[in-house]
């Protein structure tokens, strides 16, 4: 089924649990999708980025606009999803050097793979800054 957070095609409490991995700062209603999750699981497991670590982010080296894209300078923090969700723990997770998952930290080891065509698709803020520099360069 698809459907967003913000709006999820589910009755209340249908699962146990729901996961939110990465995606935070992509949408439009941070508050709103939080509050859809809670909505629709008994428990709930947020993965983020804290955005003051992002600005040490490997990535940011190579492709600094990415750093300036809204859904970097106004990604969620960690006392963003305490205002809506209660929180029990906080953990962080360390991403190993040579992660293989596919997300944009994982490729630290080998930032080459992010010129391919198919592993940049799967990055949104490489997405997103390709598509930035598009339209800027139409102005």
């Amino acid at each position: 089924m698809r459907g967003v957070a913000e709006a999820l095609p589910f009755r209340d409490q249908s699962f146990d649990a729901a996961l939110g991995t990465f995606t935070l700062h992509h949408g439009t209603d941070v508050s709103a999708g939080l509050q859809g999750i809670r909505q629709v699981a008994k428990w709930q497991v947020i993965l983020l980025f804290e955005p003051a670590e992002s600005l040490k982010f490997w990535l940011g080296e190579y492709f600094p606009e990415c750093l300036a894209l809204p859904s970097e300078t106004g990604a969620p923090r960690i006392d963003d999803v305490q205002s809506v969700l209660e929180v029990r723990r906080i953990n962080p997770v360390p991403v190993p050097s040579d992660s293989t998952d596919g997300f944009a930290g994982a490729y630290r080891r080998w930032p080459e793979a992010c010129l391919d065509p198919v592993v940049w698709a799967g990055i949104p803020s490489l997405v997103l800054m390709e598509q930035a520099g598009r339209e800027s360069a139409r102005l």
